[in-house]
């Protein structure tokens, strides 16, 4: 009969919490759940009924509680049962109201964390996050929290996503694409890096590239001094660039990319242009650019800029000389690959002509 008054005693202080979220009780909550004399499941059944309140506060107040105690666990306190169980929940509240899904997000992360997270638990979330989600309108930190959560998801389970293909890209996509905050946009070239990488994108691999491309090039002039003193902008351009070289498979697809912008009528424009022509000679093998650098309207342009303005892009320069070396250096190479292709061409036309002798 105790243990019964002390159940329902216990029920009413964790509903009477769902109005006046006190800290200290969930941390006592918490404290229960790790040592197991309460389970996560038990919560949630308790507080069902306002998770299924008409009213979008209720259930903001029942959704608000979970995810407090999930977030303060240890990482080895749930079970793989409970653990799963937990993940379908949070993926269901995926399709409830948009003042919700942050917190939604903040549950899914900190489960995530968890030792007993499995990685087809992480393809349910990335399917139903791309589908049901509203990123595009959400809060930055809440879109910031999507792109952690796609992040963490490609480091601990790279291997059960790439079951799913260019999938797995095009959900990365869907979610990322329009993003316009220069913090959110450090992480979303990092992931977009890692995946592009890593899992297979040929049926969209121009459709990927795009995607970044069109921030090419970064057009951010820092206001805040701690953007200006962290060199944001220089990070920004960094990520991009590594976003746009990922795999040699973008390599068709960058060429063409500077001469479009080569159009633009500010030299300090054209000048970053060519330093990321640079960088793609640098991290891409001649034998994946040679068909495009022999193309006259890239060759013309090279030769005509004033090598002295190049500024630093590769990694082995540190000097003002250094710089200079390295603003004839692609002028060579273009120079090697046009020789290149004329010996293949004159051997062709030799072998050809033995064949007849």
């Amino acid at each position: 009969m105790a243990a019964n008054a002390v159940e329902s005693e216990w029920k009413v202080e964790l509903l009477a919490n769902l109005k006046n979220y006190d800290e200290i009780f969930i941390a006592a909550l918490t404290k229960d759940v790790d040592a197991h004399t309460r389970s996560m499941l038990q919560i949630v059944e308790v507080v069902g009924p306002s998770l299924t309140s008409p009213e979008v506060s209720a259930r903001q107040e029942a959704l608000r509680v979970i995810v407090g105690v999930v977030d303060s666990l240890k990482r080895d306190t749930l079970e793989e049962i409970e653990v799963a169980r937990l993940t379908d929940f949070f993926v269901n509240r995926l399709q409830d109201q948009q003042t919700l899904f942050g917190l939604t997000i903040k549950g899914l992360l900190a489960l995530i964390h968890m030792k007993h997270f499995q990685g087809s638990s992480g393809v349910s979330i990335l399917d139903n996050l791309a589908t049901d989600g509203f990123v595009h309108s959400l809060t930055r930190q809440d879109r910031l929290n999507v792109y952690i959560l796609f992040e963490m998801l490609v480091d601990r389970f790279g291997q059960d996503l790439e079951k799913m293909g260019s999938n797995s890209l095009m959900r990365y996509i869907s979610v990322m694409d329009g993003e316009h905050e220069p913090r959110n946009l450090l992480i979303v070239f990092r992931t977009m890096v890692k995946i592009v990488s890593q899992f297979e994108i040929d049926p969209i691999t121009e459709t990927a590239f795009d995607v970044v491309a069109c921030y090419f090039p970064i057009d951010f002039t820092p206001t805040v001094q701690e953007d200006v003193e962290s060199k944001l902008k220089d990070t920004l351009v960094a990520g991009l660039r590594r976003c746009l070289t990922a795999s040699p498979k973008f390599a068709k697809y960058c060429l063409p990319l500077i001469l479009e912008k080569l159009q633009s009528d500010s030299n300090d424009a054209k000048v970053s242009f060519f330093s990321f022509f640079i960088f793609v000679l640098h991290y891409f093998r001649l034998v994946c650019l040679f068909p495009y650098l022999c193309m006259p309207p890239l060759v013309l342009p090279f030769v005509c800029l004033p090598v002295c303005r190049l500024p630093i892009c590769l990694p082995t320069c540190r000097s003002a000389e250094t710089i200079y070396i390295s603003g004839w250096l692609f002028v060579y190479y273009i120079f090697v690959c046009c020789l290149f292709v004329l010996s293949v061409c004159l051997l062709s036309v030799s072998m050809f002509a033995v064949q007849f002798v």
